[in-house]
């Protein structure tokens, strides 16, 4: 009989040191993944400044290069070097409002692997975004002072030294295709990296998630 409630006491016991042990358990891992969101919105807020950078540069160009080409549209080298960066203004605008929407996006309360899911997306959206506003200029850094120089000069590059114009037009589509070859090679490879200083923040977010998630497997 004694033996009989000494086992059943022994049970009861167990049973009330797992449950002790599964609350601080579950209290560790809430103040652990309390204190990684926190990090990992830290390392994220970057990247809101930088969204909010890619849309002003957007807004800077779309309306003074609309301007401009509307007012010179009867000039075939300002209306090409105007609607360029019109157009590029616009593809500005689409990828900071497309990486705040991915940042919005993010919802904290959801599993890891959903967050993490999340944080890749984002990255590919930056990949993407770093490409499509990057490799443009190997034709719109001359374009930009083609503008300039018939805004504030009433000065024609393309007719005052043609030679000029059509020699770097040519220069940087052979930039423009020699990069997308090599990219396009790369990415074969590997997963395209974001070596940007965003992209920094952004690994460093994804860490901070993977080492939770890590956490709560072991544990």
């Amino acid at each position: 009989m004694n033996d009989a409630l000494d086992l059943s006491l022994l049970k009861d016991s167990w049973r009330a040191l797992e449950r002790k042990l599964e609350r601080q358990h579950a209290l560790e891992l809430a103040r652990l993944r309390a204190r990684g969101f926190s990090r990992v919105r830290l390392q994220l807020f970057p990247l809101w400044l930088g969204a909010l950078a890619t849309i002003g540069i957007g807004l800077a160009l779309v309306v003074p290069a609309a301007s401009f080409w509307i007012a010179h549209r009867h000039e075939p080298a300002p209306l090409v070097a105007g609607l360029a960066l019109h157009l590029y203004g616009i593809l500005a605008l689409g990828f900071g409002v497309g990486e705040l929407v991915h940042l919005a996006r993010l919802d904290f309360a959801a599993p890891l692997v959903a967050l993490q899911g999340r944080l890749a997306a984002l990255h590919e959206q930056r990949v993407t975004g770093a490409l499509w506003l990057g490799l443009p200029w190997w034709l719109l850094w001359f374009a930009l002072p083609l503008c300039l120089a018939r805004a504030f000069a009433g000065i024609d590059l393309y007719q005052r030294a043609p030679g000029w114009v059509l020699g770097n037009l040519g220069v940087g589509l052979v930039g423009l295709v020699a990069s997308l070859l090599l990219v396009r090679r790369l990415r074969r490879r590997a997963p395209a990296p974001d070596a940007s200083a965003f992209g920094f923040f952004l690994g460093r977010a994804r860490r901070e998630l993977e080492e939770l998630e890590r956490f709560e497997r072991e544990g």
